[in-house]
């Protein structure tokens, strides 16, 4: 399994980032997993499945011919959910930007939030940062998608 984080601050486009990643991997015959990194509580659809959940039930594992969803009242550290994915080729993990210790791309918005996640584990740099001529002044590949 190779992993690699989809970092930066809410609004700067992580989770396109890592759409677009996890398609590109996809299409190349990868099998992909995703782990992302949620702030508070989960919000649960208005699913039978969910229902069940927040009547009470420990976990809830709804199940149909293409695909399955598990509910469990407990959370996971990154290792644990790292684990659980470690027979994908790759997994593209969302947020966790001070747990994840491998490489990473950076979605800022502004050059300052693009700074302060300088380091020798960025691969690249993306998002809003990606349309600003400064841009290319940063130690990594600016990547405008």
């Amino acid at each position: 399994m190779r992993a690699v984080a989809v970092i930066g601050y809410k609004g700067s486009g992580k989770t396109r980032i890592a759409e677009m990643l996890i398609e590109g991997l996809a299409e190349r015959g990868y099998r992909v997993a995703a782990i992302k990194h949620v702030h508070g509580s989960l919000k649960l659809p208005e699913s039978d499945s969910a229902r069940l959940f927040r009547a009470g039930a420990e976990a809830v594992l709804a199940v149909s011919s293409e695909a399955c969803e598990f509910l469990e009242r407990r959370g996971l550290e990154l290792w644990e959910a790292l684990s659980l994915v470690r027979s994908y080729d790759y997994v593209v993990v969302e947020g966790f930007k001070s747990q994840f210790p491998g490489y990473r791309i950076v979605a800022a918005r502004t050059l300052e939030e693009a700074a302060s996640f300088r380091g020798p584990l960025v691969l690249a740099y993306s998002g809003p940062v990606a349309s600003l001529e400064e841009a290319r002044s940063l130690e990594a590949p600016v990547i405008d998608a």
